[in-house]
């Protein structure tokens, strides 16, 4: 693999932050990548997104209902986890999970967690990584391959959202329909990982049509079996 690719990863992570809505105070400092890349094999990324969650009861039900709303908005910490290509730590179990546990323990509340190897984590490593998920970790692998350019600038990219959860049940309706009877898109979709689309959420798409102008899809996310 070329020598400056982990470099165009990195800074293709950083332009994904928007896709997903994810705010960070960090800035895009190759001499600080160079650097961690030297010295440890792997540079994070950290911020934050604010993420819609359904009012089931309580207090919050009680203060969406105030406000005319179904849904209320939770900021979950986010960290992205970028291993350097050949990197055992990226490739060995006990390396692997030390780095999750050493970059992981200032995270508090609701987090998402994404590592970035060179290639597709092995069975052992996707074993490793599920002993840290709980219910209050939501943790993604994925390969250098799907950062190696910013897709969803690519001409042949339909743009893709994920629908708002408060916009949902309205959309259904309309629809005449249930997220479980639309057509699926897996969750490993180079689409769905750029927006940060998670199983059970529903996806629109934009497409072009020479006679529609701009014809409308929605897909439902769905977990790789």
């Amino acid at each position: 693999m070329n020598k400056d690719v982990p470099a165009e990863v990195y800074k293709n992570l950083f332009a994904m932050l928007k896709y997903r809505g994810i705010e960070t105070k960090q800035t895009l400092d190759m001499d600080k990548f160079h650097e961690d890349m030297m010295t440890r094999e792997y540079t994070t990324i950290v911020g934050t997104r604010d993420v819609a969650r359904k009012i089931v009861g309580g207090d919050d039900a009680a203060d969406a209902a105030a406000d005319g709303a179904a849904t209320a908005t939770t900021t979950v910490n986010v960290l992205i986890i970028q291993f350097n290509e050949k990197s055992m730590k990226g490739l060995k179990t006990p390396d692997f999970k030390k780095v999750l546990t050493d970059t992981m323990k200032n995270l508090e509340g609701k987090c998402e967690i994404m590592t970035v190897t060179e290639e597709p984590i092995n069975t052992h490593l996707q074993k490793a990584v599920r002993d840290f998920v709980d219910e209050n970790r939501y943790i993604e692998n994925h390969a250098y391959p799907q950062f190696i350019i910013e897709y969803p600038k690519h001409e042949l990219m339909d743009k893709h959202e994920v629908v708002p959860q408060d916009e949902l049940d309205t959309l259904m309706f309309q629809l005449k329909t249930q997220p479980n009877k639309l057509p699926k898109i897996l969750v490993n979709d180079t689409a769905a990982i750029w927006i940060g689309a998670r199983p059970g959420q529903v996806v629109r798409i934009y497409r072009s049509s020479e006679t529609a102008g701009t014809a409308v899809a929605y897909r439902l996310v769905k977990r790789v079996s």
